[in-house]
């Protein structure tokens, strides 16, 4: 965890979302009084209040719970890539294999640090977030501070599966394109009910395809969708926390499997 902390890709994570902070303290002008909010602007805009306030103010709150949740998510991607690819081609893994420590160890404990430093990131940028809105809005979300669970869930089972492209592929670029591929695009077409996909397969086949694959394939774009519901006091279905736990899981152990496998 130290090592991952001190590295300046890090640091310059957390430039990248100081920045985007401050895009949301400059960008966004919220009127509020009593706990309520009363009109609300983006960067100039004219203010919508009145009558249009509550079929915006949703609209609004997801578009920022996306940006928010898929900048953390996309930066944390970048941030970490690099280790697993790293760590080979520079033969640093040599230098743990000889000492007594095992190889599933190594891997467990790459993942292990790795997930902590980014929890503890995304743990500042979700508490500053938090901080901004409740400073323009006099409004204290304190759920807001909870929708740092999905956050922090998504990426764990995420980076499970970029620990095994990297042992497999040992390529930061492979890693970086398929990562944030499957967080932009197959993640979302996963979870929606229709589409393209359901047209081409047929609506039961799609089901079929759909639930197979949601179980070894991180559901980055339904934890965005939680994230969303918990910020809007929202029922939220706890499940998915235990099915991301099977991809992480899986990715975990064939990780183990390929590296235990590799010569050095």
């Amino acid at each position: 965890m130290n090592v991952t902390l001190s590295q300046k890709i890090t640091a310059g994570l957390l430039a990248a979302m100081a920045i985007l902070l401050f895009i949301i303290i400059f960008t966004v002008h919220i009127d509020s009084g009593d706990g309520i909010i009363n009109s609300i602007s983006i960067y100039g805009s004219r203010p919508i209040s009145g009558a249009d306030l509550p079929h915006i103010l949703p609209q609004v709150a997801e578009t920022y719970t996306a940006l928010y949740f898929l900048a953390a998510i996309v930066l944390s991607v970048i941030a970490t890539a690099q280790i697993i690819p790293e760590a080979i081609n520079n033969r640093t893994f040599i230098l743990y294999l000889s000492k007594p420590i095992s190889r599933r160890s190594i891997i467990l404990a790459v993942f292990t640090g790795v997930t902590a430093a980014i929890t503890l990131v995304q743990l500042i940028f979700v508490v500053s977030f938090w901080i901004i809105l409740t400073a323009k809005t006099g409004i204290w979300n304190w759920n807001l501070l909870f929708s740092a669970i999905p956050l922090i869930v998504s990426f764990s089972a995420l980076y499970a599966l970029m620990v095994y492209i990297g042992i497999i592929g040992k390529s930061t670029g492979m890693v970086t394109a398929l990562a944030l591929a499957h967080v932009l695009l197959v993640s979302h077409l996963l979870s929606s009910q229709e589409g393209y996909m359901g047209a081409a397969l047929g609506r039961p086949f799609y089901q079929i395809f759909r639930n197979i694959v949601r179980t070894v394939l991180p559901g980055v774009h339904e934890l965005q969708e939680m994230t969303f519901s918990i910020m809007m006091t929202r029922s939220a279905d706890v499940t998915i926390f235990i099915l991301s736990l099977l991809p992480c899981t899986l990715y975990l152990w064939l990780s183990i499997r390929a590296f235990r496998r590799m010569d050095f």
